[in-house]
């Protein structure tokens, strides 16, 4: 029998068996074919390719903002957005676990995912990622951890160029770095990273974060500016915003 051209169902048939020799010479037999839709092909990871949102480098760090590579993750020419807070764990029946807990995710294509490393992960190991999407689980693989590893957003988005720095001058205006807009003596730069690792309060992975208590990191930040050491006023999670520190 030949599936081939049949829509996806039952379909019933009798065959007839004969035996000259038998009591019964013939017989009908009723069969069954069930014809079932494939299946999806599972999403898959690829090797070495969950890394920083902002530096596309890794390892990785608890709360880390971290860009997950692969295919299958959604329907060809789908992207996905999260439109609200806190960050869902399931995006169009999409979802990330990494060591067995369920990581917030804000952004779904079929080649990227977009998700924040939950807090209080183990570091110093490898721990595995897994992504499942409906009834299909990718592959594990393992993304190196870290307690820190501070890494600054771009303006164009790829890891290079320009950071994303404000510029704050005294008289409190404010002016985006590059493009003319150089700092001077006496102005604070306000760096948006991902990265710092835990934070004090802990918070939890997706929510916006608190203006009141600020969340600082854990691990001490320090800065330095054309290898002169700048002193540091705040570093941890901006306020209003999940993931993004500064």
């Amino acid at each position: 029998m030949s599936p081939s051209g049949l829509a996806a169902g039952d379909y019933y048939g009798l065959i007839q068996v004969a035996s000259p020799d038998a009591s019964s010479q013939i017989q009908l037999v009723t069969v069954r074919l069930t014809i079932q839709t494939a299946g999806e092909d599972p999403p898959q990871i690829t090797a070495g390719g969950i890394v920083s949102a902002a530096s596309y480098a890794g390892p990785v760090a608890p709360g880390t903002l971290v860009a997950i590579f692969g295919s299958n993750f959604t329907d060809p020419g789908n992207v996905l957005l999260s439109n609200s807070l806190p960050w869902p764990s399931n995006l169009g029946g999409t979802s990330v676990t990494i060591a067995g807990v369920t990581v917030p995710v804000f952004v779904v294509t079929p080649g990227q995912i977009n998700a924040m490393l939950p807090f209080g992960l183990a570091v110093n190991t490898d721990l595995p990622i897994i992504v499942t999407r409906n009834n299909a689980i990718s592959a594990p693989q393992s993304v190196s951890m870290v307690s820190a590893l501070p890494s600054v957003f771009t303006q164009n988005q790829s890891g290079q160029g320009l950071g994303a720095i404000i510029i704050l001058h005294p008289d409190g205006s404010w002016n985006l770095a590059g493009n003319g807009n150089s700092a001077t003596a006496g102005d604070t730069l306000e760096i948006y990273c991902t990265g710092l690792g835990d934070t004090n309060p802990r918070t939890v992975a997706g929510f916006p974060a608190t203006a009141s208590p600020l969340l600082w990191a854990i691990d001490k930040v320090t800065l330095t500016v054309g290898g002169v050491n700048v002193p540091v006023s705040f570093y941890g999670l901006t306020p209003a915003w999940p993931g993004s520190s500064r």
